[in-house]
């Protein structure tokens, strides 16, 4: 006779259904993760559901595979957490040349813990598709991640998987590419000089009363590192900024090109994120 189980309180379960879409008659229940009150679905490749309800072929092994949208999200969502990291380090130690935050288990994700919350929010660029129409820029909440190119978890909902169905599979590297917008300095120590302008990465910062060139970069180990040189306000008289800080600027951008490993190409996005610091590679 089989033991019965013991008695346990009742409890309601909301399930989170989709239709629509290509979906036809069929119904889907994704499986997502609460957060804040809110549902988030990780964007696998594998998703059969999905790529069902975006009108993608489903008879292939990954027919999420040509979407390139998730790619784009994982590269803001990491960029922010870098950018998060960096400045909490900034603050930490903001007379420290070089900072180092590891991606690998260590002093990342001390750093992070402290630096970046569970849901970030990434602005995805407007878009033009390949049938001419323009899509606005988009505003997504997505679950952080220590760990950087694994699959971005989002939030779930309708205007979501609208954007997504209209972006389809379009290719989209020139959206992938960082810009290059060039970096003015805001700190009004320096406002009554005309600072020449940075290129991309290269930014201004004040290091005490001195004038710092800096930028941030990722060296071979996956480390990303903040890296600048100084020159004191003494240094720069209006007859003289060019002739001072342009081989500064020239010196920063060679360091840049020689020691940045940043990969921003095609790597698949591979794995999923079962909660905002813990994810797990496919």
């Amino acid at each position: 006779m089989a033991v019965r189980p013991e008695f346990a309180p009742f409890h309601e379960h909301t399930r989170l259904v989709i239709s629509g879409g290509y979906l036809g008659k069929k119904m889907w229940v994704p499986e997502v993760v609460t957060v804040d009150g809110n549902n988030f679905m990780a964007l696998d490749r594998k998703d059969r559901m999905l790529a069902l309800a975006l009108g993608m072929d489903t008879r292939l092994a990954r027919p999420l595979e040509k979407v390139r949208t998730f790619n784009l999200i994982a590269r803001l969502r990491d960029d922010k957490a870098s950018e998060l990291i960096a400045q909490y380090a900034r603050n930490s130690d903001p007379m420290g040349d070089e900072v180092s935050h590891t991606t690998s288990q260590g002093p990342r994700d001390k750093v992070f813990q402290h630096a970046v919350s569970n849901v970030i929010e990434v602005v995805i660029p407007a878009i033009v598709t390949d049938g001419g129409t323009r899509l606005d820029q988009f505003r997504l909440p997505v679950l952080s991640s220590c760990r950087q190119n694994v699959i971005p978890t989002v939030r779930l909902n309708v205007e979501l998987l609208q954007w997504l169905a209209d972006v389809g599979d379009m290719n989209l590297d020139v959206y992938m590419a960082r810009k290059s917008a060039p970096h003015r300095p805001i700190d009004s120590y320096y406002q009554d000089m005309e600072l020449p302008e940075l290129p991309h990465p290269l930014k201004y910062r004040r290091r005490g009363e001195a004038l710092a060139v800096a930028c941030d970069y990722t060296d071979q180990d996956g480390k990303v590192k903040t890296h600048q040189q100084t020159v004191t306000r003494a240094q720069l008289a209006p007859d003289a900024l060019d002739g001072v800080l342009q081989p500064v600027i020239a010196s920063m951008q060679k360091f840049f090109e020689q020691n940045d490993n940043q990969n921003p190409g095609e790597g698949d996005v591979s794995a999923e994120a079962s909660s905002a610091h813990d994810t797990s590679s496919l």
